[in-house]
């Protein structure tokens, strides 16, 4: 039993223990782990809230654990939780960024692309997430050393930048700048790729065009400026420095200098800054000036630059060189409207600034003066010269004429020599004819061209506005009428045009009618004016000479209408009837027995340059029968030299004809010696000009004088035209003359009044030219004819012929008259001065001596001429007796002397 109570002892002890156990179990282990438990359970729920606190054992320790474990979660959690925010944030921004992103792996098999990738490639992602990058060929569009360089940044961890070309899904060609960067895992190895792009197409296309634009300025012909708002250059292109010479460092900074004042002229300034102002662009051509001084023309345009909010920032300046252009317009200009010879305006330039002149002188009331000048024989002049010297003196007469003229007038070449001056606000009319008379004075000064010495005479008409006419034809007309009654009248002449030379041009143009109707009825009529032998007095032939009685008119002179016939063409006509009619009256009077006579016929201009004048000439010599031998065919001087060449050959086929030739108003004209030995001429004529005035003036007595010579000299006969004095023809005998022309012997005579002259076998009573040697007449000339009265007779007692006169004309002829040794003259003569009477006298006469009557206040001037050789002694005027004859001796003693010598026997006492 007592095993058995001991055993339930033993029991129930057991089981009191293990129900301690159990309550200390439970009380000490499994309350704090329910606890614990619950507290778990909540922290599942919210990782947030912490753990009670447990006693300090294990459950405590278990319990603290537990906390630390949940503190860590939900450290974790937060720090996972952020993460998660963050990359969401990243994501969106990814998936929404304008730019390009894509993510490769290492080996380049996309795993990401987002939206903006989708729109700039035109890929969808779920067609080439997993596709290798090489599918979008970039390398076949780049430069291979662009890859490698991406290759060897990659290699080095580093991020590759930039521009590259490729294409899109359609094909179409983009531009991207892109940024590659490669990812490393914590070793270091690189496990994705990932790409950041952006379209720059449009950049790249801009700056392209920039740049195509930068060149374009760069190679620019035109210099282009910019500047600010304020005018202050900013920049320069290349062509900017090559036109002006400043370097861009030399212009930046400073104001442009077209802006700069002064610069241009005031009006245009003002209207490039009130354009600027106005924002408005501005052009205009600009005299400019280079670094080195030189002006250029440029072309300039202005454009201001505004910003967005529309104010003007900056001002383009494009600046185009056009020197050339205005070199060429200014050419283009001087041939349109200046003479290229003269560079005087032109005719059309001449028309388009009249009519501004005259109507402003119109309106203000004002006149203007039109003068139309000629230059007298120019064409002769022209071709014996040729055009080089032509040309020279029409320069020279240009620049004449503008020199005359003020600054508000302008002088023309209008055509071929023929000038145009339109005085503007013209003065008076003494004031027009004194600018006229100042320009024929200027143009006649003498001139000197290519070792030529010459005399250009002028001829002018004028025509003023309002008067004579308001539109320019009407003014030119009628300045033309004027000028050419101003060439009738003689050289250097001027004439205002007058309604009496309208009424004059109006009968001129009548007559002209007349002169063609009287052509046509055998109106007119030959007279013959003798041509007479100065050694025999004989008549050796006659001039034909046209002759017109109007049948209203009267006689009609031919110095009237043949410059009529001469302007119309009627002269060929009217000369091949004048010549027609001579060789058959000249064949007529041959018949009749009247001697084998010259016939003389005056060829003009218009029939020299006839084509078939040979031809012609000889069908007429056929037609009458007249010997060409006979026929002298007379041509002036001017008319030969026209066309010297062509006529050369014109006078060859006349002079294969047998006819003669003669020059006609030889000394007139501009021919030359050595064209004159070319033409084949046989006789010389004196012009008229030369012999009227042959007794009295050294100059055109040495002319005369020469002519002869030089027509002896090349074997020509000399004929004097217009000789009227006995003394004349004395004149022209003692230097070997052959034949003379004129009054003196005769007029020209009608036909049937020539045949009387010619049957009566009238002659010419010839002067006695040479005196005896030992000849003792002297003249003796003073207006006090009393005191040469008294000394006559003394003289005549010694043997002396004294010829007294009063007059100088007389004196003269009475010197070519006799074979005079002395003259004994007065100082004071009225017609000439008396030292102007001795100079000429031994001008005329070398060999004469000439002795002065002189008063006593004269002795010291007489003393002075006469050891100047003018003189070869003088008398007091009251010498009588021995003294007298004794001065004539001695006189008539040097007259033995040549002239030359006679200085060397003088004696200057009384």
């Amino acid at each position: 039993m007592l095993s058995l109570a001991m055993a339930v002892f033993s029991i129930l002890t057991a089981v009191g223990i293990f129900t301690f156990a159990v309550w200390s179990i439970r009380r000490r282990i499994l309350h704090p782990l329910l606890r614990l438990e619950t507290s778990v359970n909540h922290v599942t729920e919210d990782l947030k809230q912490p753990l009670p606190a447990f006693s300090d054992d294990e459950i405590g320790n278990l319990a603290q654990a537990f906390e630390s474990l949940r503190a860590s979660l939900v450290e974790d959690i937060e720090r996972r939780e952020a993460a998660e925010t963050e990359l969401r944030k990243l994501s969106h921004a990814v998936e929404q960024s304008a730019d390009s992103v894509i993510i490769t792996n290492r080996h380049r098999e996309i795993e990401y692309v987002n939206k903006a990738f989708e729109q700039l490639r035109g890929y969808q992602r779920d067609d080439i997430i997993g596709m290798n990058a090489r599918i979008f060929k970039s390398q076949e569009r780049n430069s291979p050393t662009l890859y490698q360089s991406l290759r060897d940044a990659l290699e080095k961890g580093d991020t590759f930048r930039a521009t590259l070309l490729n294409l899109d899904a359609s094909g179409e060609t983009y531009y991207e700048e892109i940024a590659i960067s490669p990812l490393l895992d914590p070793s270091g190895e690189i496990t994705h790729y990932v790409a950041n792009s952006r379209d720059v197409t449009e950049r790249i296309h801009a700056e392209q065009e920039l740049q195509k634009l930068n060149q374009a300025i760069d190679q620019s012909v035109s210099s282009i400026v910019i500047t600010d708002a304020n005018g202050i250059t900013e920049y320069v292109n290349p062509q900017f420095t090559r036109t002006t010479g400043y370097a861009p460092e030399e212009i930046k900074g400073r104001r442009i200098p077209l802006l700069e004042p002064g610069r241009l002229p005031r009006s245009q300034y003002r209207n490039l800054l009130r354009t600027l102002q106005q924002g408005k662009v501005w052009e205009g051509e600009v005299l400019s000036r280079r670094k080195d001084g030189e002006s250029y023309w440029e072309l300039t345009s202005i454009s201001p630059v505004r910003n967005r909010h529309g104010i003007i920032t900056h001002f383009v300046g494009i600046q185009y060189d056009i020197s050339e252009r205005k070199q060429m317009e200014e050419q283009i200009n001087q041939l349109a409207f200046y003479d290229s010879l003269t560079n005087l305006p032109n005719r059309a330039l001449l028309a388009q600034r009249f009519d501004k002149v005259a109507s402003q002188a119109l309106q203000r009331g004002k006149q203007v003066a039109l003068l139309s000048l000629d230059i007298s024989r120019f064409h002769l002049l022209n071709d014996s010269l040729g055009h080089r010297v032509g040309d020279k003196v029409l320069q020279a007469v240009g620049q004449r004429l503008a020199v005359c003229a003020r600054q508000q007038d302008m002088v023309t070449r209008y055509a071929g020599d023929e000038f145009v001056v339109i005085l503007s606000d013209a003065p008076d009319s003494q004031g027009i004819a004194a600018v006229a008379q100042r320009m024929i004075d200027t143009v006649s000064r003498p001139l000197t061209i290519e070792c030529h010495d010459l005399r250009i005479s002028m001829h002018a008409g004028i025509s003023v506005l309002p008067r004579d006419g308001q539109d320019l034809e009407a003014l030119l007309g009628n300045a033309t009428t004027a000028q050419h009654l101003a060439a009738r009248e003689g050289k250097n002449t001027y004439r205002f045009f007058t309604e009496d030379l309208n009424a004059a041009a109006q009968q001129r143009l009548a007559l002209e009618q007349d002169l063609r109707r009287a052509l046509e009825d055998n109106a007119l009529e030959l007279h013959y004016q003798p041509k007479v032998d100065l050694a025999t007095g004989e008549v050796v032939g006659m001039e034909a000479l046209a002759r017109w009685h109007h049948p209203s008119e009267g006689h009609i002179s031919p110095m009237t209408f043949i410059p009529i016939a001469e302007d119309t063409g009627l002269i060929q006509p009217l000369g091949e009837w004048a010549l027609r009619q001579a060789c058959l009256q000249g064949q007529a009077w041959r018949h009749q027995g009247l001697g084998r006579l010259n016939m003389a016929v005056n060829l003009s201009t218009r029939q020299l340059q006839q084509v078939d004048l040979a031809a012609s000439v000889g069908r007429i010599l056929a037609d009458t029968g007249f010997p060409p031998e006979l026929l002298e065919l007379e041509l002036t001087e001017s008319a030969v030299m026209e066309r010297p060449e062509e006529t050369i050959r014109v006078l060859n086929e006349l002079k294969a004809l047998g006819v003669q030739l003669a020059v006609d108003d030889f000394g007139t004209g501009y021919s030359s010696l050595a064209y004159l030995r070319r033409f084949p001429f046989d006789t010389l004529k004196i012009d008229r000009s030369f012999i009227t005035n042959i007794t009295t003036s050294p100059d055109e007595a040495s002319i005369a004088q020469t002519i002869i010579a030089m027509g002896r000299g090349l074997r020509l006969q000399v004929v004097a035209e217009g000789v009227e004095t006995q003394a004349q023809a004395a004149t022209l005998r003692r230097h070997h003359c052959d034949q003379l022309q004129g009054y003196l012997f005769s007029r020209p005579l009608p036909a049937r009044e020539l045949e009387t002259l010619l049957r009566e076998r009238r002659r010419m009573t010839l002067p006695d030219s040479n005196s005896a040697a030992d000849d003792r007449s002297l003249l003796l000339m003073d207006t006090d004819a009393d005191a040469i009265a008294a000394l006559c007779p003394p003289l005549q007692e010694a043997g002396y012929r004294p010829l007294a006169t009063t007059h100088i004309d007389e004196a003269f002829d009475l010197l070519a008259l006799n074979g005079i040794r002395v003259v004994v003259g007065g100082l004071h003569l009225p017609e000439m001065p008396g030292l102007e009477f001795f100079k000429h006298i031994r001008a005329l006469y070398p060999d004469v001596a000439c002795l002065a009557l002189a008063a006593p206040e004269d002795t010291a001037r007489v003393t002075e001429f006469v050891e100047s050789g003018l003189l070869q002694g003088w008398l007091a005027s009251d010498c009588q007796g021995e003294a007298l004859l004794a001065r004539v001796q001695e006189a008539f003693s040097l007259t033995a002397l040549p002239a030359a010598s006679q200085d060397a026997a003088l004696d200057t006492s009384p």
